[in-house]
């Protein structure tokens, strides 16, 4: 029998493969782990079977679909045998429980603040709402009054009075002179 014939024997689990497969180069994990960008312990899980359960079927079929590739080994009959797992099938199960699961009428159409009072209680309820409106009091009376609020100290430079206008137009050939005068005030 041949090494490749030898690697997808399917009396072999999907990571018995990996790992005849990985050792037929020579690699050893540590290598395959830098090679993917994985830590160490995924590629020893993977080679175990010893799959994580906080993950999605989408991200093991991933896994062993890179890892298949980096070795360069046909993944489809990995992933065919990982999905024919007791693990896969169970986790498939467990996903399609959640996508078909339909949240009951208290839980779509119930306020937030309902919400907040049946997790934390009333007593915490009430002081949070205190405790942001005591916040929004301090930081409004805190808060200093913009410039522009604040009336302009000073006098200014020239007074302009107001005069009546000429009944001529003015034409781009003449010209407007405007003088500074005294300050009225000083």
């Amino acid at each position: 029998m041949s090494e490749s014939a030898i690697i997808m024997d399917a009396e072999l689990s999907p990571g018995q493969r990996l790992k005849l497969a990985r050792e037929k180069k020579g690699w050893d994990a540590e290598t395959v782990a830098q090679k993917l960008n994985w830590n160490t312990q995924r590629v020893v899980d993977l080679e175990n079977d010893h799959y994580d359960h906080r993950l999605a079927m989408i991200y093991m079929r991933g896994y062993l679909k890179a890892y298949s590739k980096l070795l360069g080994i046909d993944a489809q009959p990995l992933v065919n045998d990982f999905e024919a797992s007791d693990w896969a099938k169970q986790r498939m199960a467990y996903e399609a429980s959640q996508l078909t699961r339909k949240p009951t009428e208290e839980e779509t159409h119930r306020p937030v603040w309902k919400k907040y009072i049946q997790r934390y209680g009333k007593k915490k309820y009430w002081i949070s709402a205190a405790s942001v409106l005591v916040v929004l009091i301090a930081w409004l009376g805190l808060r200093s009054p913009s410039e522009s609020s604040q009336p302009i100290q000073g006098t200014p430079d020239f007074v302009v009075q107001p005069q009546e206008l000429p009944e001529k137009r003015v034409t781009n050939s003449e010209e407007i002179v405007v003088t500074p005068i005294q300050n009225p005030n000083p």
